[in-house]
């Protein structure tokens, strides 16, 4: 029985815990015994453009069972894909794509896979932050644009939610309870643990679609690293519909804001770059690492 089925099935916690390969005593014990607040360890790390982000870390018994989450989680995207792709696996071009999928083509000789959907590139089987930059190489024009509170966005109703009415999914409402519990902490997905970037992506895919086909629409490239989305064109300037240049800023384009707001995020308005050398960077290191991929 594959995983996804397995979960669809779970009507009670013991199962559920049976699924993450931990006894019930220690779900009960991590969710319900010992209090949340002395579970995580919080501290700061420098972000990339000024700024702290605080990290909210999980202890060694917690950790292990939203690890195990993750690894559960990962499994059923990947048979997910696999039905909506049945050749996703093989050396051979994926016949059949969705028209708002992008395929990452990468000529890699010990590669397994040649082509797959490539929108979310954060936390993502064999994908990274290099596959996330190859999707842009050669492009004229890349912009960047980052989500403003990202993983303060995803809150215990919305991660219940999704777990019981995606069509993927549909969790028993208890089992979904109890995933969101484990992933939740102080009623959001906190940075630091190994599951909240899995729940991410899951609950985000539907922003990526809406994207991509915008993207497609004005003949432009999509891709998402955690809350970092970056188009780019081969075209002189982005079309206004997605970004246009101010005086001395960019300003989202009304079919991008539109979408963005309709997935329930909000631009960060301060983080907008556009850059035609953005890739240049990151060349020496592609070719460094494409063997080993």
């Amino acid at each position: 029985m594959s995983k996804l089925t397995a979960l669809k099935k779970l009507t009670e916690k013991k199962e559920l815990a049976a699924l993450l390969g931990v006894k019930a005593s220690f779900l009960t014990y991590n969710l319900y015994i010992i209090k949340p607040s002395t579970q995580y360890t919080q501290f700061k790390i420098p972000k990339k453009n000024g700024g702290e982000r605080s990290i909210d870390a999980p202890n060694d018994k917690l950790k292990r069972l939203q690890s195990n989450l993750s690894v559960l989680l990962l499994d059923c995207i990947d048979e997910i894909n696999k039905a909506k792709f049945p050749d996703i696996q093989s050396n051979k071009p994926i016949r059949a794509q969705t028209k708002y999928y992008s395929t990452l083509k990468v000529k890699i000789s010990s590669a397994k896979i040649k082509q797959q959907p490539s929108l979310s590139h954060g936390f993502v089987r064999r994908r990274s932050i290099i596959t996330n930059a190859m999707m842009h190489v050669g492009k004229k024009n890349v912009l960047n644009i980052d989500l403003e509170n990202f993983f303060d966005s995803f809150n215990f109703g919305r991660v219940r939610g999704f777990f019981i009415k995606n069509k993927n999914f549909k969790l028993d409402p208890a089992i979904a309870t109890v995933i969101a519990q484990i992933a939740c902490y102080n009623n959001k997905l906190p940075q630091g643990s190994a599951c909240s970037p899995v729940i991410t992506n899951l609950i985000t895919h539907s922003l990526d679609i809406r994207l991509a086909s915008l993207a497609k629409k004005y003949k432009c490239t999509y891709t998402r690293y955690a809350d970092d989305i970056t188009f780019s064109t081969r075209r002189s300037s982005f079309p206004s519909e997605i970004m246009s240049k101010g005086v001395d800023s960019y300003i989202a384009g009304r079919e991008l804001s539109s979408e963005v707001e309709r997935a329930g995020f909000c631009i960060n308005e301060k983080k907008h770059v556009s850059n035609i050398k953005i890739l240049d960077k990151m060349l020496p290191v592609l070719s460094l690492t494409k063997n080993q991929m």
